[in-house]
């Protein structure tokens, strides 16, 4: 993402850690994120997502925290994973955990 960006208006593919500090400031994806592998995957700005939501291939201990990820406009798939899948995402003032 551009410095000072929040949206991106197309479709987002984080291929790994070293994808999540670029990304670190996003508010708003306009289409597809799609998470294809990592360990400790944190997006704590971002907010909405306008398609999908799409995440497979993370490690055996792998965290996924979209804390503030309010609305999804599609699907939401979780697969081809090693192990359980935890996320998290604030629901109004709580924290909700998904497995």
């Amino acid at each position: 993402a551009q410095d000072g960006a929040t949206i991106i208006t197309g479709r987002v593919v984080v291929a790994g850690n070293a994808h999540v500090a670029a990304l670190s400031n996003i508010k708003l994806i306009g289409k597809n994120l799609e998470i294809k592998g990592g360990s400790t995957i944190t997006l704590n700005a971002l907010t909405s997502v306008g398609e999908n939501l799409m995440v497979s291939g993370l490690s055996g201990t792998a965290t996924l925290n979209l804390s503030k990820l309010a609305s999804i406009g599609g699907d939401v798939e979780i697969m081809n994973n090693q192990t359980s899948t935890c996320i998290a995402r604030q629901r109004s003032r709580t924290q909700h955990w998904t497995c």
